[in-house]
């Protein structure tokens, strides 16, 4: 354990990393462009495009990949969203394989900080997460509707320098970034992530985003990324000495 890479905190995306709400997004968008406005459903190049980023920005990548221009706004898709009945498709929420027990461990072993720095709102995170045990975080970010971070979503890395320090200022830590674990699932939340300057382990929620990544592109992720899995359970956390501030 003494060459162990020392991390202080572990920073989480949300959807399709901690929980399987990614699959249930999918599922609503594609019922939303069926049932309103007969089109659809979701190619896999265009869920590789709206993976990991804001609400908001997800509505004009499909107006303009529909060309539904012509019959509402990106705002007005964006509402269909938020609309009570579509928010109850979350109850079915759960966390994804192996998470939870990790979780739990992290806090109980190590009392390590942890926080959630999502594209998502706080009215979404509230329906996907309020049936969920979610009291192993010490903070949750929700990057949809941050003050500070409209217009500045995945893949810039603008969310994890701004999740981290409202960390510290909550807990009185001056913890570094290059000591947090990132763990991302979209091509674009990995950007945002190494970008940000966290040690990144990838989860690709999405198999066709990975095959659709050039070898250019894979070399690089390699090489930078401190592993690409094939689902949590790989991850392989004897490759790190938990320390808590």
């Amino acid at each position: 354990m003494s060459n162990a890479t020392e991390i202080h905190a572990i920073l989480w995306d949300m959807d399709g990393t901690l929980i399987n709400s990614e699959d249930i997004y999918i599922k609503q968008l594609n019922s939303i462009l069926s049932a309103q406005f007969q089109s659809g459903p979701l190619s896999k190049e265009v869920v590789s495009k709206i993976q990991g980023r804001p609400g908001l920005k997800i509505s004009e990548i499909l107006v303009d990949e529909y060309r539904l221009g012509d019959r509402t706004s990106s705002q007005k898709f964006y509402d269909i969203t938020n609309q009570p009945e579509q928010l109850k498709l979350y109850r079915e929420t759960a966390f994804l394989p192996g998470i939870q027990d990790f979780l739990s461990h992290v806090k109980t072993v190590h009392n390590l900080p942890m926080a959630i720095a999502t594209s998502t709102t706080r009215l979404k995170y509230n329906a996907k997460t309020t049936h969920l045990d979610f009291s192993f975080f010490d903070l949750t970010l929700t990057g949809g509707d941050h003050p500070r971070l409209k217009g500045k979503g995945k893949p810039q890395p603008y969310i994890w320098h701004e999740t981290l320090a409202e960390l510290n200022e909550k807990l009185g830590t001056n913890i570094k970034m290059e000591n947090c674990l990132i763990f991302e699932d979209s091509v674009s939340g990995i950007q945002s992530g190494l970008a940000a300057g966290g040690k990144t382990v990838w989860i690709p929620s999405n198999p066709e985003a990975v095959k659709a990544l050039s070898d250019e592109e894979m070399s690089y992720y390699k090489s930078n990324c401190e592993a690409i899995l094939g689902d949590f359970l790989q991850f392989d956390n004897n490759k790190y000495s938990f320390i808590s501030l």
